[in-house]
């Protein structure tokens, strides 16, 4: 090889190696240009997210509140509901009680100054005499 075929080479390769860092250059600075683009996009996504969040955390906060005032609604109701069952209960054992005492009073027949009473498949004869004020002395 001769020496000037070995400086076209090395003017060829000093071209070749300006040209690549030229282009490396020119990459470089889209690189730094997408920055600020990029950074106002991951800012821009952080705040709706952010927003999102705040959103959510409102909706939880009231979804809460309202199974909260449901749940005492329910509560409410519930004791309002036992109350009754009570009451119907008592009002139930009395007219129970009371039928059972008109069922023994219908089974009292006078009969000749005797009250025949009948109570568990049992007839009681029973006479009763009047007292007065003069007897109780």
């Amino acid at each position: 090889m001769d020496v000037q075929q070995l400086q076209r080479e090395k003017r060829e390769l000093t071209m070749q190696l300006d040209r690549e860092q030229n282009e490396k250059q020119e990459l470089f600075l889209q690189v730094i240009r997408h920055i600020p683009k990029i950074q106002t996009q991951l800012n821009n996504d952080v705040h709706s997210l952010q927003e999102e969040l705040r959103r959510k955390s409102l909706e939880m906060d009231s979804a809460k509140e309202d199974a909260k005032q449901r749940l005492a609604f329910v509560e409410e109701e519930k004791s309002k509901l036992q109350e009754n069952v009570e009451t119907l209960q008592q009002d139930l054992e009395m007219k129970a009680a009371a039928l059972q005492s008109m069922k023994l009073a219908k089974q009292v027949t006078p009969l000749k100054g005797f009250y025949h009473v009948t109570a568990n498949d049992f007839v009681y004869r029973v006479q009763f005499r009047h007292v007065s004020r003069s007897d109780l002395r």
